[in-house]
This record gives structure tokens, sequence and C-alpha cells, in this order.
């Protein structure tokens, strides 16, 4: 799609009404297509594939006291940060969201204070709401 999609009202629309999915599908399912036909040839997929081997993959876990770490962590950020300043820039950002402004000075401004990712993203979903996908099917 040259330019954005603006002659269509632009990205956001584009997404809202699920055509950027759609696309996505669509170019997906030829890209599978290829494959399958030997088309497209992806080798140890669809050419010089070695029998009896699988491709498993492997997840990677967690260490429990990697994550225990963190969260005292965060916990002592939380306690050594100035509560009043972050609730401040906090709603600056509310405030910003709600208007014409550019946020990313208040986002600076509430990093800097030691507002967590969580807190910020809590205020911008409030204003904001958070993206559903549109459904396909």
């Amino acid at each position: 799609m040259v330019g954005g999609g603006e002659g269509r009202g632009g990205m956001v629309k584009l997404s809202e009404e699920g055509e950027i999915q759609r696309m996505i599908m669509e170019r997906a399912y030829e890209e599978d297509r290829k494959i399958l036909s030997g088309e497209k040839v992806v080798v140890g997929l669809n050419k010089y594939v070695t029998e009896g081997h699988r491709g498993e993959v492997k997840l990677q876990g967690y260490d429990p006291e990697t994550l225990a770490r963190q969260i005292d962590r965060l916990g002592a950020v939380k306690g050594e940060r100035n509560n009043q300043r972050v609730k401040s820039c906090l709603k600056d950002l509310d405030r910003a969201a709600r208007g014409e402004e550019n946020l990313m000075p208040f986002l600076i401004d509430a990093v800097k204070e030691y507002a967590t990712v969580q807190e910020m993203t809590d205020v911008l979903k409030g204003v904001f709401g958070e993206f559903r996908e549109p459904s396909l099917f």
C-alpha cells in the first residue's frame, strides 16, 4: 500500500477495519502456497530436507530466583522514589493524552521519576482504550 493508505482514511482506520490484517493474511497464504507447491524453495523445509530430523523449538524458561530478585528490585525502586512526583507526572501525562500535546516529554518526565512502564501504560489505556484486533472471520 503506497503512502500508508491516506486516501482510504489512513493506517489507523485501515487497521480498525481489519484491512491491514486481511492484507497480512493474504500475503501469508500466498507465501505458504508458493512453499507448498515448490515455487518458492525453503532449504530444510521443501528442499534438501534431512530425513528423520524434526526441527523442534526449545522455549526459553525463566529462573524463579531472577523473577524474585526483579520483583524485590521493583519494590525497592517504588519504595525509594518520590511517589508524589510520580503521581503528578502520571496526572500530567493523562492531561496531555486527553489533549493535542506531544506525549514524549511527559513520558520522559515520568520515567525520570521512576514511573513504571505499567503505570504509564495504564494511564494511556485509560485515555485511549486498548486496541482489539478486528476479527476477520
